[in-house]
């Protein structure tokens, strides 16, 4: 199932524009139509725990979901789960930094301990984005990143690839690397394949999909410095699924389009 995921990070001084486009959003689209193809994520490297909570809490008390956790600090996971649908759990693939070594091990614990929550293969693709540097990511090949691949899914039990850009990397991921990632995971049952980083466009997000992606995590280009600006740029990637709009609201929004194909 396609799925669309706006990424809500407490780290960015546009995150409350953010927010209140995903409020805006629920009036103008169907709820049945967002409950099926969209997902709203909060998290980010720098931010406390704290934020991390009041964030998903705003988004729980006003309805909007489903709500996920991806956490990048224990305590972001802790203060932050009782708001959500579910929580990520991620296990980082590429780094160097041996701090890393402990956060996937207690991710691993995390994984067993709680209910709502799925643990993720994890491949941050530049060292130069922010989380790159944070976790020392290797820069890697394709054929690095295929062997990766295949050596997690063959040794754990989750079946769920997510391959970051990055925040603040001009490239994003290649569009013949998600093709490849995404034949080796059609192998493996109830496998999802993510993609995040540098995806601007509607025609990135219809390319990427095209290509096997299952979920596509929007995070930088929803940060703008107006509410409208942001829900513009929401409309527009959610352009390749089919929309369905709630009493013609275009020109009630101040003049903001709706699209479908």
């Amino acid at each position: 199932m396609d799925k669309i995921c706006f990424l809500l990070d407490p780290d960015k001084k546009e995150v409350e524009n953010v927010f209140n486009a995903c409020v805006r959003l629920q009036d103008i689209l169907d709820k049945s139509f967002l409950k099926q193809f969209v997902e709203y994520w909060v998290g980010g490297t720098g931010a406390s725990g704290d934020e991390v909570r009041k964030w998903l809490e705003k988004l729980h008390d006003r309805k909007i979901g489903p709500r996920l956790i991806y956490p990048a600090k224990i305590s972001q996971f802790v203060l932050g789960y009782q708001y959500v649908n579910y929580a990520l759990v991620p296990y980082l693939l590429n780094w160097t930094d041996v701090k890393v070594f402990i956060y996937n091990l207690i991710g691993i614990l995390i994984s067993k301990l709680y209910k709502r929550k799925r643990l993720f293969g994890y491949l941050v693709m530049s060292n130069k984005s922010t989380v790159g540097k944070k976790v020392g990511a290797r820069n890697l090949s394709n054929k690095n990143v295929i062997d990766i691949v295949k050596r997690f899914l063959n040794q754990s039990s989750s079946k769920v690839i997510y391959l970051e850009a990055g925040s603040g990397v001009k490239k994003p991921i290649e569009i013949g690397l998600v093709k490849e990632v995404s034949k080796i995971m059609k192998s493996y049952k109830k496998s999802t394949l993510i993609v995040g980083g540098g995806i601007k466009t509607s025609n990135k997000v219809k390319a990427l999909f095209s290509a096997g992606a299952d979920k596509l995590v929007i995070g930088t280009a929803l940060e703008q410095e107006s509410v409208e600006k942001s829900l513009k740029v929401m409309l527009n990637l959610l352009k390749p699924l089919k929309v369905n709009v709630k009493n013609n609201l275009n020109n009630k929004q101040g003049g903001i389009g709706v699209y479908g194909r």
